[in-house]
């Protein structure tokens, strides 16, 4: 992380730049302003190395170590990943961007990659990627390059379109304990959900003492291809839900087809407040979206005054837009988007 002293007096430049390019004139920023602005850098800092840590010392990574270290130092020497060049520029002293963001599918892809090249197996590719972008990635492979693998797969992996999120017409297909792990790898590949699953040591490793259930919704054709849940059960014992949304959540759309699944199993009904919690955001996510005001009750549950909100993601720190009307100093903006402190 970046020390307050060594913030450069080129990003408070920066700052009185964007300000006067956005017609607000010149300005000058006080002492007292300066830190707290270095501290929002730390703080960012800080948020998106942790989120870093927490995954890879979690039971979720199911990497070698020397995979988990590899991607670990690797991410220490990355800047701001630019969209249009789809590459990450270097992260040298003084950086006061945040570490890169964590796509657990795209690492899932890449260390799996290497995984596959140290022990000289094939690697799965999906349907869509060309011959000349099967050589760039095998090139980047070669040399173990992390910043151009990583910009490669999260460039690749495609996230399902929002026309495609609304449509919850599907079937689910299991995936029972001990089954080919090639064959769940290549029935998600086409979309990205974010699950470590996509990597197949991981889906191996999960289907080792799971069965897994995935929730495949219709594409354009009519046909069963979109991954939008992922439940893994462990004998009577459901171990984790999973969507595609953030964090691995449920996206807004797909509830009620949740709901209904768990009604089967033995312990679904300890699920039931996850469920119920899930919809009502949903509610408030729309009021938001449609700019109509939240009443007291959905303030009092949104600021989990009386009872937590329970989600399936793995981190349930909860995203709304900046025009939600929350009190200030409850969270901070990032990208547009406001994030509640838990």
């Amino acid at each position: 992380m970046i020390k307050t002293e060594k913030v450069p007096e080129s990003y408070f430049e920066s700052v009185k730049r964007r300000h006067r390019e956005e017609g607000h004139g010149d300005i000058e920023i006080p002492e007292e302003q300066r830190e707290q602005l270095k501290q929002t850098i730390i703080t960012d800092q800080v948020r998106s190395l942790d989120m870093w840590v927490d995954y890879l010392s979690s039971s979720d990574a199911k990497y070698p170590d020397y995979l988990k270290y590899y991607a670990f130092r690797s991410i220490l020497r990355l800047g701001r990943y630019d969209k249009e060049k789809k590459s990450f520029s270097e992260r040298r002293g003084g950086a006061v961007s945040p570490f890169p963001d964590l796509n657990r599918e795209a690492l899932a892809f890449i260390l799996d990659a290497l995984d596959k090249q140290e022990r000289e197996e094939q690697i799965s590719y999906s349907d869509d990627i060309q011959e000349e972008e099967k050589q760039e990635f095998n090139k980047f492979l070669q040399r173990k390059n992390f910043a151009k693998l990583y910009a490669w797969a999260i460039d690749k992996i495609n996230p399902v379109p929002e026309d495609l999120m609304r449509i919850t017409q599907g079937k689910w297909i299991k995936y029972p304990q001990g089954s080919d792990p090639k064959e769940l790898v290549q029935a998600i590949q086409d979309y990205a959900t974010g699950w470590c699953i996509r990597g197949e040591e991981t889906a191996r490793s999960y289907l080792k003492n799971n069965d897994l259930e995935v929730y495949f919704s219709h594409d354009q054709e009519g046909k069963y291809r979109i991954p939008r849940v992922v439940i893994v059960r462990s004998g009577e014992t459901t171990k984790e839900v999973r969507g595609v949304a953030e964090q691995e959540n449920l996206d807004s759309y797909i509830g009620n087809v949740v709901e209904k699944k768990l009604e089967e199993f033995p312990d679904g009904k300890s699920y039931a407040k996850k469920v119920a919690d899930m919809k009502r955001l949903t509610v408030i996510e729309r009021k938001v979206q449609n700019k109509q005001d939240l009443n007291k009750d959905e303030l009092i549950f949104l600021y989990e005054i009386n009872v937590l909100i329970e989600g399936f993601g793995k981190d349930h720190a909860l995203v709304y837009p900046p025009n939600a009307g929350l009190v200030e100093n409850t969270g901070y903006f990032v990208a547009n988007k406001f994030y509640v402190y838990k």
